[in-house]
């Protein structure tokens, strides 16, 4: 069943994230968001996400006028950045997203500035730990442009 999901579903459903209805991509991002949130251990879950090139998808849903994409894309970018790899939450800073996702914090839905606060402090934590072990603030580079 998993394969199934991250050769046929996951390709599928970020493809229609590229549809032109709002609903449609409302739908789609639930779908996504239900099939991550169902695991404990959502880290096989994630990287056909990421491999799918969702990234830059959920990157614009998060400054969608639509607050209910905003809050899916929000509670995806929060599954990936909480129960990510390493290597998966690095994709998420070098690709940009971390900047996107600062602005759910001036969003009017309480659950999704609380997700964005979350979300974000364990970036700032897994970046911290990151610079502990390099020296190189390679988080902080990325953040800031």
């Amino acid at each position: 069943a998993q394969a199934v999901i991250d050769v046929v579903i996951y390709p599928r459903l970020v493809q229609i994230l590229g549809h032109s209805s709002k609903e449609v991509q409302d739908d789609a991002l639930r779908a996504i968001v239900l099939i991550v949130m169902r695991d404990t251990s959502l880290i096989h879950l994630i990287q056909p996400l990421i491999s799918n090139e969702v990234l830059p998808i959920l990157t614009s849903f998060i400054s969608s006028p639509d607050s209910s994409i905003q809050v899916r894309a929000s509670q995806l970018f929060y599954c990936i950045i909480s129960q990510g790899s390493t290597e998966q939450i690095r994709a998420v800073v070098s690709q940009g997203c971390v900047r996107s996702f600062c602005g759910v914090l001036t969003s009017s839905h309480v659950g999704t500035v609380k997700l964005g606060l979350r979300g974000l402090l364990k970036v700032l934590k897994f970046g911290r730990k990151e610079c502990d072990q390099t020296g190189t603030l390679l988080f902080a580079m990325k953040f800031n442009g």
